[in-house]
C-alpha cells in the first residue's frame, strides 16, 4: 500500500495479479488532470481524488496513448519527467491481469 500522508491527495493504481501499486500525489494529479479528463472524454470513465473505479488492462493503455500524445506537447521538464514516470508505471502495471483498481485517497 502506498505510504499515505493525511494532509497530501493521493491517487493509487493497484494490479492484484502481479501486485504492483503506483501512487500519484496532488502535484501531480494536477499536472496529469488533462489526462484523465481526455480518457474522460472518450470513454465516460472518471479517474479522480474523490472515488474508487476498476479499470481493464485496454483502458490503461489508452491512458498510456493519451499520455504519450501529451508529452509531445508538454513544454516543462518537471512536468516531462512526471509525464514519463507515469508512462513507466503504466507499462509495469498491465504486465499481469486483467483488472487495475484505481482509488482515491
Amino acid at each position: 500500500s502506498c505510504i499515505i500522508n493525511k494532509i497530501a491527495i493521493m491517487i493509487s493504481f493497484y494490479n492484484n495479479t502481479n501486485n504492483f501499486e503506483f501512487c500519484i500525489n496532488d502535484v501531480e494529479i494536477e499536472i496529469l488532470m488533462p489526462i484523465f479528463i481526455s480518457f474522460n472524454k472518450k470513454t465516460g470513465l472518471k479517474i479522480d481524488e474523490f472515488g474508487d473505479i476498476r479499470l481493464m488492462v485496454d483502458n490503461l493503455l489508452l491512458i498510456k496513448n493519451i499520455s504519450t500524445e501529451y508529452l509531445k506537447q508538454e513544454k516543462t521538464s518537471s512536468n516531462k519527467n512526471i509525464i514519463m514516470k507515469f508512462i513507466n508505471n503504466i507499462n509495469k502495471i498491465v504486465a499481469e491481469g486483467r483488472f487495475i483498481y484505481v482509488s482515491g485517497e
